[in-house]
């Protein structure tokens, strides 16, 4: 921007994101899980369900970045990978990639969060309901 003035230019970053169409920040987890590479991918839980929970295999964890401290700029995007940040469902790292993306990030949201790898993932069968709407005795997994 050739503005000198914070607030015109956090305006102007808003205006642009916005008028880019936030809809096209997304990306799928079969995509991220498929080039894993291609991605500097954010985990956005909290230490103890990424610990436990588990996250995608290489997922840095972020979390609480701030502008005020600069911990934002632990994001890698001069590596030229896009940053993608994932989180439960969605719904928070969409905010967080539209965030990234007034500050200039080429940021992503992975649709449905981890919902959205973890209803198609084998390795979680055993807790998964499945097509029918049988009750299912799932065995309870403590870290």
């Amino acid at each position: 921007t050739t503005l000198t003035d914070g607030e015109a230019i956090l305006k102007q970053r808003v205006e642009a994101v916005v008028a880019a169409g936030f809809g096209v920040a997304t990306v799928s987890g079969a995509d991220v899980l498929g080039n894993p590479s291609g991605y500097f991918v954010n985990n956005y839980f909290n230490e103890t369900d990424y610990e436990g929970f588990g996250h995608i295999t290489g997922a840095f964890r972020l979390f609480n970045y701030k502008l005020s401290d600069n911990t934002y700029k632990g994001l890698d995007s001069a590596s030229g990978a896009k940053v993608v940040n994932y989180c439960y469902t969605g719904q928070t790292s969409a905010v967080l990639a539209a965030c990234l993306r007034v500050l200039g990030y080429d940021a992503y949201t992975m649709t449905f969060g981890m919902n959205g790898i973890y209803n198609t993932n084998p390795a979680w069968t055993t807790n998964q309901w499945g097509g029918d709407s049988n009750s299912k005795d799932l065995e309870i997994i403590t870290p």
